[in-house]
């Protein structure tokens, strides 16, 4: 069985509470929710060159003074979306688990599940695709990306301690990694799209099932 409460612990450290910079009026964050959101929509569908404080203004029709009393510039909307993304999987991670007592066989596989049925989304697609080329050559994004698999590293590292609590450390932080790119990299497959077809159908449980051969081997001599 999974320890809910060790479980609860750790999303509590690695999902960090945001700094409390929201609006302190129901209206004021109304307004940053839209900004936000519609940053969002030009990031995931016309990519970083399109987005500016004053195309977000003129969509919204609204003033730039307006938006930049929100986020003073495109690096601070990154910024946000970073912290708006990580507390979609926070919620996600926890809404996956529940409290419901479950082996931790079953947990670990609702939790890929979930993941492969994320990336088969294409907002999901275009946002990380859009990120992983900025990330090449802008600094926030990189540091975004950084956090946002930071994130995801050590929930699989929990749960391969799980399965195979005698790995060294650096092994499990290895396989951990493999995981993420295992799962992320099938984005490369199916651009915009929402699943595999021809002789890639039932790509995703043969992923599992790769992951699965991942997190039980034992260490090799020289690990």
């Amino acid at each position: 069985m999974i320890d809910h409460g060790s479980f609860i612990k750790l999303i509590e450290r690695i999902f960090p509470p945001p700094e409390d910079a929201a609006p302190r009026t129901q209206k004021g964050r109304q307004t940053s929710d839209r900004v936000l959101a519609e940053a969002m929509r030009i990031f995931s569908t016309e990519g970083y060159a399109a987005l500016s404080i004053r195309g977000i203004a003129d969509k919204l029709e609204m003033s730039q003074s307006n938006v930049q009393h929100y986020f003073a510039s495109t690096d601070a909307l990154l910024s946000a979306m970073t912290a708006r993304i990580l507390e979609q999987y926070r919620s996600a991670f926890l809404r996956v688990f529940g409290t419901e007592e479950k082996s931790a066989e079953y947990q670990f596989d609702q939790l890929l599940k979930f993941l492969l049925d994320d990336v088969k989304k294409p907002q999901t697609q275009s946002v990380f695709i859009q990120l992983w080329a900025l990330a090449q050559f802008h600094e926030p994004a990189r540091k975004m990306l950084n956090e946002l698999y930071r994130v995801e590293r050590e929930v699989f590292c929990y749960f391969i301690r799980q399965f195979n609590p005698a790995l060294p450390d650096r092994t499990c932080a290895q396989r951990a990694a493999l995981i993420s790119v295992q799962i992320e990299g099938l984005m490369l497959l199916i651009p915009q799209q929402t699943k595999f077809g021809g002789e890639l159908t039932g790509l995703e449980q043969h992923c599992i099932d790769m992951i699965w051969l991942q997190v039980r081997a034992p260490a090799s001599p020289d690990q």
